[in-house]
């Protein structure tokens, strides 16, 4: 189906109302001030969806506005970006030419097409490009827009929890988990001169399960699923934190539901949800290990997503560096990853400048 900017229009015009309190606006600077061309980058999130609109000045980008609404309420990705483009216009006098969008899941060798993993948007640049003003859509995966934005992150926006000892222009690595499970790799140019982001899908590696209760909650998900578990399904939002508590308060005779943040937050005073975020962040360190081993990031491991941006006093409070540095008895191997620099990434807008920063990047080569 080919949409048109005029249906578009009128499209907006009787849903506006009725769809406008879906949205959270958060303003960062006088869109007034700055006198400067604008380009947007896009997150979609398996919990949410944000926008960040920001000004282009000698080749730097500064956020200025940045518009969020829960990935559930959007029902066509095309409509919903349209939307939002043409509410920052008449509400903050910004327009956009340019965009690039980070969305989940495998996305086009040329950057125009994503299915959007669990979210099932469909994200196509072409339709995008029919409803809109913008001239340039870029679409990678989410992950690879994290990438290319650690290293705009603030002092504030990023906590170091191993200093180890960094190489310049070493390969650096992401991993996160939120509602999914998410990796990526950096590598360095040596003839652009920058470092490129590179995704992966090593949460889709098999689970190996090291105790009897983890043998037991792998069996217990091949009854259930008929699947095998895999990094995804231990981590990521499908299984995660939840199947892990379910599984405890089986054997332990409790039958009740808790959410994430129920079980994050029962840490240190609730038995359970204690031993769950245990063995949790405990799993979580052995995927970080392998992330590790895979490229020797002595440029930086990064941990990112959703559970590290709202649990980060837990990694550094608790088994997951500890976990991350046992099984290693041989000294060669230990050495190896005690000298990796290790950080948290505590905000959650490091998509929207990365994706900003491959923009301008595409926008001046």
């Amino acid at each position: 189906m080919k949409y048109s900017k005029l249906f578009i229009s009128i499209f907006l015009f009787f849903i506006f109302q009725v769809k406008a309190s879906l949205y959270k606006e958060i303003v960062y600077a006088d869109a007034k001030k700055e006198n400067a061309d604008y380009v947007l980058g896009v997150d979609v999130g398996g919990t949410n969806t944000d926008f960040g609109f920001f000004a282009v000045k000698n080749k730097k980008q500064v956020l200025v506005l940045s518009v969020h609404i829960k990935t559930k309420d959007i029902l066509d990705f095309t409509l919903e970006i349209s939307k939002v483009i043409e509410l920052v216009k008449e509400k903050y006098n910004i327009s956009v030419q340019n965009a690039c969008i980070g969305a989940p899941g495998a996305r086009s060798a040329e950057k125009d097409f994503s299915t959007g993993g669990k979210t099932k948007l469909n994200i196509e640049a072409k339709k995008i490009k029919a409803a809109t003003d913008l001239q340039k859509v870029i679409i990678l995966n989410d992950f690879e827009v994290i990438g290319y934005g650690v290293d705009l992150l603030a002092p504030g926006q990023i906590i170091q929890i191993n200093k180890g000892t960094p190489k310049e222009r070493a390969p650096k690595a992401v991993v996160g988990a939120g509602t999914g499970l998410g990796t990526s790799f950096l590598i360095w140019n040596d003839y652009k001169k920058q470092y490129f982001s590179v995704w992966s899908e090593l949460g889709a590696v098999p689970f190996c399960p090291a105790d009897q209760d983890e043998f037991a909650f792998v069996q217990r998900n091949i009854f259930q699923t008929g699947r095998i578990s895999d990094w995804n399904y231990v981590l990521g939002g499908v299984g995660g934190i939840e199947q892990l508590y379910d599984f405890f308060a089986l054997q332990d005779d409790q039958l009740n539901k808790k959410t994430p943040e129920e079980i994050f937050g029962g840490f240190g005073s609730d038995p359970l949800c204690t031993k769950v975020v245990e063995k949790y962040l405990e799993l979580y360190a052995r995927f970080a290990r392998i992330a590790t081993f895979a490229v020797l990031p002595y440029g930086g491991l990064y941990i990112a997503g959703g559970v590290v941006a709202k649990n980060a006093d837990l990694f550094q409070n608790s088994n997951f560096l500890e976990t991350f540095f046992d099984n290693t008895k041989a000294a060669r191997k230990w050495e190896l990853l005690r000298n990796i620099p290790i950080y948290l990434i505590a905000d959650y807008k490091v998509s929207l400048y990365g994706a900003a920063q491959y923009l301008l990047y595409e926008i001046n080569t």
